[in-house]
């Protein structure tokens, strides 16, 4: 899985799109979610960085 975010997007490469959940991205705060191949863009506005950050983290413990 591989983190990336912009100002206002958080990016995240997915292998398995049938495990996204855009409904739950929108209730945890996203505007809106875009699906480009297998990368997900979920529109937190200036939190998509501090979101970037904790989900770095949360999957280097995971390793």
């Amino acid at each position: 899985t591989q983190v990336d975010a912009c100002i206002t997007r958080l990016r995240v490469s997915v292998r398995h799109l049938a495990a996204v959940d855009s409904e739950a991205l929108q209730q945890q705060g996203a505007l809106g979610v875009i699906i480009l191949g297998q990368q997900v863009h979920a529109i937190f506005g200036k939190q998509s960085d501090a979101l970037r950050q904790l989900l770095d983290e949360h999957f280097a413990a995971r390793k």
